[in-house]
């Protein structure tokens, strides 16, 4: 009756009696599947099934047929109109189903009786819920026969549909089934070729699959990666390239947010990518043959650096993050009171939730890693499930403001620091600075205030120790930690009143007498105040602390440091201890991380990529614990996050086999650069770091020089052969530099200095003329011209000019 003409009357007293008498979905499939092999032979029809097992709906008969070589179901489909059965196997067996019966659905196919009838066996695994009811669902186990008929048709159309219609535009048919089509079939060499294929990878970025490319990723790692499946699908024995695969994978994750506005810019992306990179040439030789234009890097690194991929997704600054390498999972949480799980096999969001009504400052993971602690300014602690980000429990509230978590494992217990929240005059505080510890049925089992504001608590790995570091009367103080519980005992139900901990002090270092430490700013558009500044070693024999732009490490039980690492350019906001106790990670407000030899004291690495102040870094539990066997590892040992213009999480390796790539600007934002007239030099300038200046040599794209504290960031100018720079100090006086034969930059000669000397200040641009003969200079309230020559000035433009 739904069928656009209705059948004739005798065509409905046929089906009738083909079909007999069926009361079950199952009853009629196994019904009108007899008819079908009457007509096109069993083995046609046990292909078809297992076709429709495998394959989504939308290949049209043609594509099945050619795919499969159905002649005998092809002369049958041409009889199907003048027979009953027309009625119930056009829209079952050769439709998408909408608006018709679905009766070949594969949840009807996947019963027992049918499944059997042609060799396929089938698996039911049941899902228990929190709430005690369970759910089962039915996969099917594969056979050789079935694997073929997948394999055939996944050839098909890698081979027969083109990624591209004839008018250009994506084929949206391919570019979604192929990838699941391979996985099906087990073609793991086939597979990972489709998806290293660039051509396959624009195409489906352009037809706004970003999304689901990225699934295609993380499936095919998880199907392949340790399966032994190397002989599967290619040559016996042949190898996957995961090197190659791990390549394009890391250069969409970490291009998403602009691959999702503007997907052509994948191929410029992956030419710009380090020439060492299979990847890089592949897009050049794309790029080539479509006669594309696009934008080459000149200070593209020469080697792949240790950035491994970026996060994006939050949307305000990130001030804090943990991992946990065993659940190979990461939490972060920003300054709008938004928490994330993420996941480090893949880099999928595992859940998002608005946790918090004020900035989320700390998070700590239980050890098990079945929840997740998180506090913020809103003065509460919650804990989440690691699951489905759930909320668990309140543990606290009216807190104040939490800045740091610590979990006590042995009276499963938990440290909060906290300072008084900032309250409006005439309206009494909720809370006063103070560490206190709560067990996880939400009772405060012990309470102390403290002299300054406490920014930082640390637990030793044996439970022996506590650090905490306050600032405003900055201090760190060791504890040894003394804890007991009567009958009920933790882990049974104990309460405040059968719980006993105390803290005796063994150690507090303050600065020296006479000094006196600058006021945190609290509330203040971006922090400036330390968050994540204590870290203890594995062996518990030292411990590493924050203060200023120097990271301190001590002998437990001593106040005088046995090293001070320094390094960074600005205040130190965090700092962690690997795992093997090898190295030691610190970051803060000039956007670098380093890391450490925690045993020579010297630098390890400098990593560069935020654009902002890092106020997190931690390594993973178990640096490249998780290793897929016949697969790549996961290669992250490090993870970073910023703030306000960056709101990105990075991974970080650490392997020996990767070598440290050449970056300009390191810790800065590129704000502004210039060509000299004859186009054969360039410069650029950095904001921030050490607000340098990089000089370029477009045609090798080499670099030239970095001079560093000569960028105040707008644009510089250059002369002619690049002999004379002229740029702008971070205090905005115009200053002058000369090359010298051997390319060193430096004063010029004392003739040309004078007469150049006391120039404007210049709050914006230089421009110098195409002929180098005057120099043009940008202020608050004029721009004025200087003529290189005789020194003259002249302002051709004021604000209070009436020429405007």
């Amino acid at each position: 009756s739904r069928s656009q003409t209705a059948p004739p009357v005798r065509h409905v007293q046929d089906l009738a009696s083909v079909i007999g008498h069926c009361d079950t979905a199952e009853a009629l499939v196994a019904r009108v599947l007899e008819e079908l092999e009457v007509r096109c032979g069993a083995d046609h029809v046990a292909a078809l099934v297992r076709l429709l097992l495998l394959a989504p709906y939308g290949l049209t008969p043609a594509h099945m047929s050619r795919a499969l070589g159905f002649t005998a179901v092809n002369e049958a489909h041409a009889t199907f109109p003048s027979s009953a059965l027309a009625v119930v196997l056009e829209p079952l067996l050769w439709e998408s189903a909408g608006g018709h019966l679905s009766l070949l659905h594969p949840a009807v196919l996947r019963s027992p009786a049918i499944a059997s009838r042609y060799g396929l066996a089938t698996a039911t695994t049941t899902t228990t819920t929190s709430s005690s009811s369970s759910s089962s669902a039915t996969s099917l186990v594969l056979d050789e026969a079935a694997l073929a008929v997948a394999a055939q048709l996944a050839r098909f159309v890698a081979t027969q549909l083109p990624h591209r219609t004839a008018s250009g535009l994506p084929n949206r048919l391919k570019l979604s089934c192929l990838p699941s089509y391979q996985r099906t079939a087990g073609l793991a060499a086939e597979s990972l070729a489709t998806l290293c294929d660039l051509g396959f990878v624009v195409a489906k970025c352009e037809a706004g699959m970003v999304e689901e490319l990225l699934d295609d990723f993380v499936a095919a790692r998880l199907r392949f990666a340790g399966t032994g499946a190397e002989a599967e699908g290619g040559s016996a024995g042949s190898a996957l390239d995961w090197t190659a695969f791990e390549d394009v994978f890391q250069l969409v994750l970490n291009w998403q947010s602009v691959l999702r506005h503007q997907p052509g810019q994948l191929a410029s992306l992956a030419a710009n990518q380090p020439a060492t990179l299979g990847v890089a040439a592949a897009a050049a030789r794309l790029l080539a043959e479509a006669e594309t234009p696009w934008l080459e890097a000149i200070n593209r690194p020469e080697t792949r650096g240790r950035l491994q991929w970026c996060l994006e997704g939050h949307t305000s600054p990130i001030y804090a993050c943990a991992a946990h390498a065993g659940r190979q999972m990461l939490v972060s949480g920003g300054r709008d009171g938004q928490l994330r799980g993420w996941s480090l096999a893949s880099g999928a969001v595992l859940f998002s939730l608005q946790a918090h009504r004020a900035p989320i400052l700390t998070i700590k993971f239980k050890p098990d890693g079945d929840s997740v602690f998180s506090g913020g300014e809103d003065g509460a602690v919650h804990r989440f499930d690691t699951r489905n980000g759930r909320l668990l429990q309140t543990v606290c509230a009216n807190m104040g403001h939490i800045q740091s978590l610590e979990y006590y494992a042995k009276g499963r217990l938990l440290f909060v620091a906290s300072r008084a929240a900032d309250q409006p005059q005439g309206t009494a505080a909720v809370a006063a600075s103070r560490l206190t510890a709560w067990n996880l049925e939400g009772q405060q089992v012990f309470s102390s205030d403290c002299s300054g504001v406490p920014v930082c608590v640390a637990v030793s790995a044996s439970e022996r120790w506590l650090l905490l570091d306050e600032v405003a009367e900055p201090a760190v103080s060791l504890f040894e930690i003394a804890f007991s519980s009567t009958p009920g005992g933790p882990g049974k139900g104990s309460t405040a009143s059968n719980t006993s901990l105390t803290l005796e002090s063994k150690l507090r270092i303050a600065p020296p007498a006479g000094t006196s430490a600058a006021a945190p700013q609290f509330a203040s558009r971006e922090r400036s105040v330390r968050l994540q500044s204590l870290a203890f070693s594995p062996d518990e024999a030292s411990f590493v602390r924050a203060e200023g732009s120097s990271v301190f490490i001590h002998s437990v039980g001593s106040a005088t440091p046995t090293r001070e690492l320094k390094g960074h350019r600005g205040d130190v906001l965090s700092c962690d201890w690997s795992a093997d106790g090898r190295f030691v990670a610190s970051a803060g407000q000039d956007r670098l991380v380093m890391v450490w030899d925690a045993a020579a004291g010297t630098l390890a690495h400098e990593l560069h990529g935020h654009s902002w102040s890092v106020f997190a870094v931690r390594f993973l539990a178990s640096p490249n614990a998780a290793t897929a066997a016949g697969g790549a590892a996961l290669p992250h040992d490090l993870v970073s996050c910023a703030g306000l213009w960056d709101k990105r999480l990075l991974l970080w390796s650490l392997a020996a086999d990767r070598s440290e790539a050449e970056v300009a600007h390191p810790g800065e934002a590129i704000t502004g650069g210039c060509y000299s007239a004859d186009r054969k030099t360039c410069v650029t300038t950095g904001l921030g770091g050490s607000h340098s200046l990089q000089v370029w040599s477009p045609d090798t794209q080499l670099s030239a020089g970095s001079l560093p504290g000569f960028s105040r960031g707008g644009c510089p100018a250059i002369s002619d052969g690049g002999s004379m720079l002229f740029c702008v100090t971070v205090k905005g006086s115009v200053k002058l530099l000369q090359r010298n034969d051997k390319g060193q930059w430096g004063a010029p000669a004392p003739a040309l200095a004078q007469r150049l000397a006391d120039l404007p200040l210049c709050t914006g641009d230089l421009l110098l003329s195409p002929d180098n003969r005057y120099l043009y200079i940008s202020s608050a309230d004029a721009v004025t011209m200087v003529d290189l020559a005789t020194g003259a000035r002249t302002a051709i433009a004021s604000s209070s000019s009436s020429s405007g």
